[in-house]
């Protein structure tokens, strides 16, 4: 007698990515690298971007993703990236803008190079990215894009012109997009708090320090936010869009600082 059995596999046990073709841009180190190696984990196929070739290579390797070393910056370079993804991988489903550049700085101490510098790589890479890549993404069912912004956006903290100003820009341009892409693409944003981006810059006096400023009595960690992102990107947030998810640990209910 012959004895077939069936394995039934639970949607809660199976990759929340599985095979989508995903663009991270600054994906070498910090929360880039954290949301790389979430969405691998996951099942997507990563494209991790940024201008730092040999953290991006290393990252790359290490999570089982493709480096691309592209200014997210400049239009043209970017419409090369997309281009060539679509061309290698047949499809494009996922953008996550994330490249940032964190500069500070008063209006009177922000030059008018640093500024502009600090809006074409936080603000302007993500026009770039969805002006090139939003025809593909419309052609693939559960496409989205998740857009790295900050509390920052929505909260005044001294000393950051350009930078909120940038992160501001960004909640609104994320905003617009998700009324001029539906119903086929979803678009959302993460507005983290201070997060451990660079663990050997963050001294013990400043740890505790700003940590207390948060509710939960700790700065963020960079998988934290990588889990938002992946949330936001598969199907379990399939009636999500135009939202920005605060994940600050509770600082903007503080005030600035």
């Amino acid at each position: 007698m012959r004895v077939v059995c069936f394995v039934i596999l639970s949607k809660k046990n199976m990759p929340r990515l599985q095979d989508k073709v995903v663009i991270i841009t600054g994906g070498a180190h910090g929360i880039g690298a954290a949301i790389v190696q979430r969405f691998c984990e996951e099942g997507a196929k990563v494209v991790l971007v940024d201008v730092n070739r040999e953290g991006g290579e290393a990252t790359a390797q290490k999570y089982g993703a493709t480096f691309a070393a592209t200014d997210v910056s400049n239009h043209a370079a970017v419409g090369e990236l997309i281009a060539n993804t679509v061309r290698d991988f047949g499809r494009l489903d996922c953008i996550v803008s994330n490249a940032c550049l964190h500069q500070y700085g008063t209006i009177e101490e922000t030059s008018p190079e640093l500024w502009e510098r600090v809006l074409s790589v936080n603000l302007s890479a993500t026009y770039h990215l969805v002006h090139h890549g939003a025809p593909h993404l419309r052609q693939q069912p559960g496409a989205s894009i998740v857009i790295i912004s900050s509390v920052q956006a929505i909260q005044g903290f001294k000393g950051a012109a350009a930078y909120a100003t940038s992160k501001g820009g960004q909640l609104s341009l994320m905003r617009q997009l998700a009324s001029d892409l539906a119903p086929q693409i979803r678009v959302n944003a993460i507005l983290p708090g201070t997060i451990r981006s660079y663990p050997e810059s963050i001294s013990p006096e400043f740890d505790k320090q700003i940590g207390a400023l948060h509710l939960v009595g700790r700065i963020g960690e960079c998988v934290e936010i990588a889990n938002g992102a992946v949330f936001l990107a598969s199907d379990e947030a399939s009636f999500v869009t135009g939202h920005g998810l605060v994940m600050d640990g509770g600082v903007s209910i503080r005030g600035a600082h």
